[in-house]
């Protein structure tokens, strides 16, 4: 499989727009856009969040913080609650320039953010940046999961190699002699039989 430039990739992410102003949504869209950004989202409606992000797994969410019913807090409490473990990839938008407000988005699973009036160089390199982390962040999560996949279709073979080479010795056996090799297949089968009324595990079965 061909794999796509890094940067035809970037262009191509999908990006989510969440503030309750819609001028500055328009404004953001515009920057995007300008710069090719075509696949964009936008919504004014923070409960609405949790369930397109569900729906479309965005490659990034530029996220305002003041907001009324949730406000950015709450959405990013959602968004890290539903990723768990994985990356969540959140660009707060702000006006608020404490750094206690900063410092709390950070740790609530943000990755980056920008402040308001919006600065379009700003804008476009930190969405660019934070895409590109995402891009790869998918990227070795796959990997991850061939690999996973690979592994466990090897040891499935080896673990069938191995019982054929066990019932091959056992047929072997009765070449030389039925009787004893007929002996082992039965002790095999009523070993499993017991183990299993006992409550083995199925690995434990097999072994048996």
């Amino acid at each position: 499989m061909i794999r796509k430039p890094i940067q035809t990739l970037i262009k191509q992410a999908s990006i989510l727009i969440v503030d309750d102003q819609m001028t500055n949504i328009v404004l953001l869209e515009k920057i995007l856009r300008s710069d090719g950004y075509q696949n964009i989202t936008s919504t004014t409606q923070p409960i609405d969040v949790l369930e397109l992000y569900m729906a479309n797994q965005f490659d990034i969410v530029l996220l305002d913080l003041e907001m009324p019913r949730l406000n950015g807090f709450e959405v990013l409490e959602q968004l890290q609650n539903f990723e768990r473990d994985n990356y969540v990839p959140v660009l707060v938008v702000t006006a608020q320039s404490e750094e206690d407000i900063r410092l709390q988005a950070l740790q609530q699973g943000a990755k980056d953010f920008i402040t308001k009036p919006y600065n379009s160089l700003e804008v476009l390199n930190r969405t660019r940046n934070m895409i590109e982390v995402r891009i790869l962040n998918k990227q070795l999560l796959n990997q991850n999961r061939i690999l996973e996949e690979r592994v466990l279709a090897r040891t499935q073979e080896l673990e069938n190699t191995r019982f054929e080479v066990i019932q091959r010795l056992a047929r072997a056996a009765e070449y030389r002699d039925q009787e004893t090799g007929n002996h082992i297949l039965r002790m095999s089968h009523v070993s499993r039989l017991l183990a299993e009324k006992l409550g083995w595990q199925q690995y434990d079965l097999e072994v048996i």
